[in-house]
């Protein structure tokens, strides 16, 4: 389950050979939705087999994710509440195809693409470079913006109920704009219920954007995929404390 072709849809997706014409079109037609709204999302990117692999091994993980739940008060008028627990990279598997996936240079080299970024790399932290969030009932990760532009996340297992992704694109330093996202009457906004399988690239610096209260016993469980500009990017000892409760 190592092997790309097992693990990504390359039928749907033909990102197989950076640099091809078929790469290229897949990357344009990418950026074209992020351009449009920020927004891009590629469902049934990982194959079947690979997804239900990754699930059980990130189910298998459960019992060791650390919960944290705080209120924060972000660039925008109101405090959010964030609880959400988190699976460190370093407990994920060497065989996972997760891992496998998050390796691979031609992923990379997609990524950065569809970010029209010129050079990016995979994080060197061993914790938050490839992590699992888990959302289970009454977790939510409130409205907020993101340190960066380039968040990228592949949706394992939705909820039975609720945690839908929610964005309002380019919203960022409108202040009206801002309210009604919080009052729930911004024209602009998007909600998705993510099926299983789809990758997800947004624009979190610019756009606010939550994940809703789950419900239901069934959690929602995501893998968040962090990149640097730079090689050997680390994240800070306080973000690993507050998302894993340990130190690197």
């Amino acid at each position: 389950m190592g092997e790309i072709p097992d693990i990504v849809d390359l039928r749907r997706y033909p990102i197989g050979q950076p640099g091809s014409e078929a790469a290229a079109a897949a990357i344009a037609a990418c950026r074209a939705q992020m351009v449009a709204r920020g927004l891009c999302l590629l469902p049934g990117f990982v194959r079947h087999e690979a997804l239900r692999t990754m699930l059980a091994q990130a189910r298998a993980l459960l019992p060791q994710a650390h919960h944290t739940e705080h209120w924060r008060a972000t660039s925008i008028a109101r405090e959010t509440r964030a609880s959400i627990g988190a699976v460190a990279y370093d407990r994920i598997g060497g065989d996972s195809p997760l891992r496998a996936l998050y390796d691979w240079p031609g992923f990379t080299a997609f990524i950065a693409g569809v970010l029209d970024v010129e050079a990016l790399y995979p994080s060197a932290d061993p914790l938050v470079g490839c992590m699992l969030t888990v959302f289970g009932p009454g977790d939510e990760l409130g409205w907020h913006y993101d340190p960066n532009d380039g968040v990228v996340s592949l949706v394992l297992q939705a909820p039975r109920a609720g945690g839908e992704f929610e964005f309002a694109p380019g919203v960022r330093g409108d202040t009206a704009a801002e309210t009604s996202v919080l009052d729930g009457r911004h024209p602009g906004s998007l909600s998705r219920g993510l099926r299983p399988g789809t990758l997800s690239l947004f624009n979190g610096h610019r756009s606010l954007h939550r994940v809703a209260p789950v419900r239901g016993a069934r959690e929602r469980i995501v893998a968040l995929f962090n990149y640097a500009a730079e090689p050997g990017y680390r994240f800070s000892a306080d973000i690993h404390r507050k998302f894993f409760g340990r130190a690197a």
